[in-house]
């Protein structure tokens, strides 16, 4: 009958009631896990370039290692800077060149003797090569220092001075005073250059401390500029 009435008033029939629609669950913010935090991730990093940087060290020295034993084990022979007067200096021959000239002594010695013997190596402070081991602050010369106190090996070093034999130190009077240092400890007095080159001057004073250091070579050397002198003897 309600329906009869709605139609003779022609008021419009209410629509039906919706069904229920179904709750819809809300979305949840997803989290980041902890492991990827900001902190955390700085701190991986850095605890894994520590570990990366400490196998490189590692390696580093295990490759090392030999060379370092063999510095160690080799009688290396350092040529400290030679002091020289400063009316010297003036003329070229700095501390550092003396040493170089001394050098350049024993070298002709050396040639001199034309021995297949080993003989010495010596080398200017100013020429010796260093090495660092990288992220660490350790050369590799200061490990053969240690290693070398360690077995207590002594390394050899020769230093000295030129004396100046007046007061105005002309170079005729000025004398060469030679300190080896190593095992044993020595002083060499040479005399004066009067008319000697530098070059006869110091091939002089090459001459005298191969007589400490390695006195067959010497030897060897002087039967080549002195043939009346007797041979050396290449025994042990």
């Amino acid at each position: 009958m309600s329906d009869d009435k709605q139609a003779e008033t022609g008021a419009p029939a209410p629509a039906e009631a919706a069904p229920p629609k179904e709750k819809v669950a809300g979305t949840r913010r997803l989290q980041r896990p902890a492991w990827l935090t900001l902190p955390t991730v700085e701190s991986t990093s850095n605890s894994m370039r520590a570990v990366v940087v400490n196998l490189v060290l590692l390696a580093i020295i295990l490759m090392a290692a030999p060379l370092i034993a063999s510095q160690a084990a080799r009688d290396q022979i350092l040529l400290e800077p030679i002091s020289v007067p400063g009316g010297l200096q003036v003329t070229g021959l700095t501390p550092e060149v003396a040493s170089a000239r001394l050098n350049d002594g024993l070298l002709q010695i050396i040639a001199e003797a034309d021995s297949d013997k080993s003989s010495i190596n010596a080398i200017p402070e100013g020429e010796q090569t260093t090495f660092d081991i990288p992220e660490s602050g350790i050369s590799v010369d200061a490990l053969v220092s240690y290693a070398r106190q360690f077995f207590n090996l002594h390394e050899t070093v020769i230093g000295g001075e030129f004396r100046c034999g007046d007061a105005e130190c002309s170079p005729a009077k000025v004398s060469l005073r030679l300190r080896i240092k190593g095992k044993e400890r020595n002083v060499i007095d040479l005399p004066p250059m009067r008319r000697s080159t530098e070059a006869e001057y110091f091939r002089t004073a090459g001459l005298e401390v191969m007589r400490h250091l390695d006195p067959f070579t010497a030897l060897a050397a002087e039967v080549d500029t002195h043939p009346s002198m007797p041979q050396p003897s290449h025994g042990n």
